[in-house]
């Protein structure tokens, strides 16, 4: 991460949620724009209450229906490196180098999606699935750090198989998903994102965009052989390695009360960095967040990301030179497992 306040991403939109009421002074809502051929970044607009849209939300939304690409400027990023809109920040239409990702929302044959057997399946964003749920494995809690708590929360995830007369695929349910689906459901769900665990399993996972549909059209004629074995199979969100830490940068950040920028003076009074803002305040930790460099015993390469939760539970105190210290002062290896898709760390010992 460098020291830039304000950042700039450029690509295209793949969704944009609608406006959401905050618990506080601020409406929000939550977007996802490409800046790669396989790489995508999330972004929050923010809307003074009673406010509901702003000039470059409107923008956004416009790019994101026509699919055309822009830039946005005038972004901020906290500590889990999402990006953060302002009061400054300006979208506006800007060619880039790559190619959008297509989306699929027509009903596709199952095991050709699995493997990528149809054209754009390989770069979709999201694609809709009808089936039958063959099975679903019991419902499974799993603690999630939020930044804006800082701390971790509960997120309920259930685990299954979909099927049809063209195949059967592995899906991952979350939150509200989780609960309502349930096991014979003839269902169409749609915007479900193709992922891949650490085991190399390929499984379909809900998105906050995901929608199903129920449908009163038994559907008996699928593979339940097929199914059985899929269902069979365990998903694996988390990996675990052993490994040599080779760097570790810390960032340990205070948040303007008034205006949210994230800013990350050592002094006891700090000035918001935010020209518009221009507050001054006392110093107070709100978030660490430690970006680590490590290679595993196959001698891999690994960029994962700790946050506080983590480093106090492993380091002790919560300052950047015990941190520091804690890696990098001795020989030792570490045993860390971390999240396969997000590399955020959930554990760390010493080997």
């Amino acid at each position: 991460m460098n020291n830039k306040r304000f950042k700039t991403l450029s690509g295209y939109w793949s969704n944009i949620s609608p406006v959401k009421e905050g618990k506080k002074n601020h409406n929000f809502a939550e977007g996802h724009i490409q800046t790669g051929m396989n790489q995508e970044e999330k972004v929050l607009f923010f809307f003074q209450k009673p406010n509901t849209t702003s000039a470059a939300y409107e923008n956004a939304l416009t790019a994101c229906r026509e699919k055309k690409s822009s830039l946005v400027s005038g972004l901020s990023e906290d500590s889990e490196g999402c990006f953060l809109t302002c009061r400054t920040t300006e979208i506006k239409p800007k060619a880039v180098i790559f190619e959008r990702r297509k989306s699929s929302n027509e009903t596709t044959d199952l095991n050709a999606i699995v493997n990528n057997d149809v054209d754009g399946i390989l770069n979709d964003d999201t694609v809709t699935i009808t089936g039958r749920i063959f099975k679903l494995h019991n419902q499974t809690i799993i603690k999630k750090f939020d930044s804006t708590k800082q701390s971790k929360i509960d997120k309920v995830c259930r685990g299954g198989v979909i099927a049809n007369e063209t195949g059967a695929l592995i899906i991952m349910l979350w939150e509200n998903l989780a609960k309502e689906i349930v096991e014979n459901d003839n269902i169409t769900l749609k915007h479900m994102r193709k992922m891949v665990d650490a085991n190399g399993i390929t499984f379909f996972s809900s998105t906050f965009r995901t929608e199903f549909t129920k449908s009163t059209t038994e559907l008996s004629n699928y593979d339940e052989e097929g199914a059985q074995e899929l269902f069979d199979v365990k998903v694996q969100l988390f990996k675990e390695t052993v490994c040599v830490v080779e760097s570790v940068v810390v960032d340990i950040n205070t948040v303007c009360p008034r205006c949210k920028t994230k800013c990350t003076s050592d002094e006891r009074i700090v000035t918001c960095s935010n020209s518009a803002c221009g507050a001054s305040f006392k110093r107070k930790t709100n978030s660490i967040r430690a970006d680590i460099t490590a290679r595993d015993d196959k001698n891999e390469c690994l960029y994962l990301t700790a946050y506080q939760d983590v480093l106090g539970e492993s380091a002790g105190e919560i300052d950047k030179d015990t941190i520091i210290d804690f890696f990098m002062d001795n020989d030792d290896k570490f045993k860390i497992m971390y999240h396969f898709r997000s590399k955020v760390i959930e554990k760390i010992q010493s080997n």
